[in-house]
C-alpha cells in the first residue's frame, strides 16, 4: 500500500515520519473533530488580515529563520504574494496553527501538522462556499 520513510532533520532535534503513497492512492484527508473545526473556522472567517515576516514570526513565537524552516518543512502555512517583492501570512491561518498546537499540548492528542497545514491552506472551492 505505502512505504514509510523516516527523516531526521539535521537542523532540529525532532524527527518526522513521512508517508509515501503510490500515485493511485489518496491520502486520508480527515482530522479529529476539534482540529477539523479549527480548519473550518479559519476557512470560513472573512477576516483576511495579513502579517509580514517579522510580525508573523513574533505572533508564532518563532525566529524568522525558524518560520521559513517550518514553511519549507510543510508544518507552517506558506505566505501569499502581496506585491512583486513582498509576501505575507494570513493572520487567521497562523491563529489556527497556534490553536491546533495548543489543543495538542493540552489534550495530549497528536496530529500530523503537515496534513493540518495542507487542509488549512487548500484552495477554497465553490463547494466549500455552498
Amino acid at each position: 500500500m505505502f512505504k514509510q520513510k523516516r527523516h531526521i532533520s539535521t537542523q532540529t532535534d525532532y524527527q518526522s515520519d513521512e508517508l509515501i503513497f503510490p500515485q493511485n492512492e489518496t491520502k486520508k484527508t480527515t482530522m479529529p473533530k476539534h482540529f477539523q473545526e479549527l480548519i473550518d473556522a479559519a476557512r470560513e472567517n472573512p477576516n483576511r488580515g495579513v502579517l509580514r515576516a517579522h510580525p508573523a514570526a513574533k505572533k508564532a513565537g518563532y525566529a524568522i529563520s525558524t518560520l521559513w524552516r517550518d514553511v519549507k518543512a510543510g508544518v507552517f502555512v506558506k505566505p501569499i504574494q502581496i506585491s512583486v517583492r513582498s509576501v505575507a501570512w494570513i493572520e487567521i491561518e497562523i491563529d489556527a496553527i497556534l490553536a491546533a498546537k495548543t489543543l495538542m499540548s493540552r489534550t495530549n492528542q497528536k496530529i500530523d501538522m503537515k496534513q493540518f497545514v495542507e487542509l488549512l491552506s487548500a484552495p477554497i472551492t465553490h463547494s466549500d462556499i455552498d
